[in-house]
């Protein structure tokens, strides 16, 4: 099922709807599945490519999601890992981000859900001085925050400072950071680096002026 159109960059993925998640690209997370159209559309990938389109729900309380239901964007991701956890019907597993894409329509419901997604890659441009301010000023932003926060260990701390690429210190900040989902997805959103910094200092600054009052 799963499979590149060379004419058009299109894939054709199973997907997973995720409540209250949301995954970025180089980004390596587990998590546990439930629902047996998402176990379904696993199975599905292990047996194929091993990609699947993980993209958050609007509304985490929504049982069966239909495509109004789904954000735009979301990670195409590789499973790294699926276990099935002794006594239950839930699995755990593994992906790593590899790059945005967008839902661009479902192919098929049932058994599980499938869709056509087309990949999303950002523009690779010289970095401009507004960007390298705009990197200085996240990563002092974060180091505000990360104080203020005690789960946030050092190694992440280390990270962030020795990141220097624009996008994925704006993916790689957002996932270690305890945001709503819904302001994260935003940053998954901005395809455009420069936009994804502008929108994450914003969202940071406000952030920690909230866990100052």
């Amino acid at each position: 099922m799963n499979h590149y159109n060379y004419l058009t960059d299109m894939m054709e993925l199973p997907v997973i709807p995720l409540r209250g998640l949301v995954v970025f690209p180089e980004m390596v997370l587990h998590f546990d599945v439930g629902r047996k159209k998402s176990i379904a559309a696993l199975k599905s990938a292990m047996n194929g490519s091993q990609k699947v389109f993980l993209v958050a729900q609007r509304d985490a309380a929504v049982d069966e999601p239909n495509i109004d239901d789904l954000f735009s964007v979301g990670t195409i991701c590789e499973v790294k890992q699926f276990l099935k956890i002794p006594n239950s019907d839930n699995v755990r597993v593994v992906v790593e981000g590899i790059q945005r894409g967008e839902l661009i329509a479902f192919s098929q419901l049932k058994p599980y859900i499938t869709a056509a997604v087309e990949p999303l890659v950002s523009e690779s441009s010289e970095e401009t001085k507004e960007e390298k301010a705009y990197i200085r000023a996240v990563k002092r932003e974060f180091e505000k925050y990360a104080s203020i926060i005690p789960k946030i260990s050092n190694d992440v701390k280390i990270n962030v400072i020795s990141l220097n690429n624009g996008g994925s210190l704006c993916d790689y900040v957002c996932y270690n950071s305890f945001i709503d989902y819904k302001e994260k997805q935003e940053i998954l959103e901005a395809v455009d680096v420069s936009e994804r910094l502008a929108k994450l200092f914003v969202l940071l600054k406000k952030e920690n002026a909230t866990l100052e009052i």
